[in-house]
């Protein structure tokens, strides 16, 4: 998970995605660090690619839409029009169960 976080830091989306990927299969139903991966891969450009771990994680627990849409206030997502559009997005399309 780290050496993805630190990929997409260093914009090396394609590394990012496979050490997430390798990451999410190690934890198994660890919801919680597909959220994280898949909020990272949103907030730095990669919705498209964020949409789908999105969708798993809000299938198996609502709970996370909640967290999403307070994670403005903390700058975890950017709090401006852009970030509005990005949670907009991710919520009308992830959210379609």
């Amino acid at each position: 998970m780290n050496v993805g976080d630190a990929a997409m830091a260093s914009n090396d989306v394609e590394t990012a995605m496979k050490e997430y990927d390798m990451a999410m299969r190690l934890a198994g139903d660890n919801h919680e660090m597909a959220f994280w991966s898949a909020l990272t891969l949103a907030t730095k450009g990669n919705a498209s690619q964020a949409l789908p771990i999105f969708k798993k994680v809000f299938s198996a627990d609502k709970n996370w839409i909640e967290l999403l849409k307070r994670l403005p206030k903390t700058g975890m997502v950017p709090n401006n029009k852009k970030g509005r559009i990005l949670l907009e997005r991710i919520l009308n399309e992830a959210t379609k169960l």
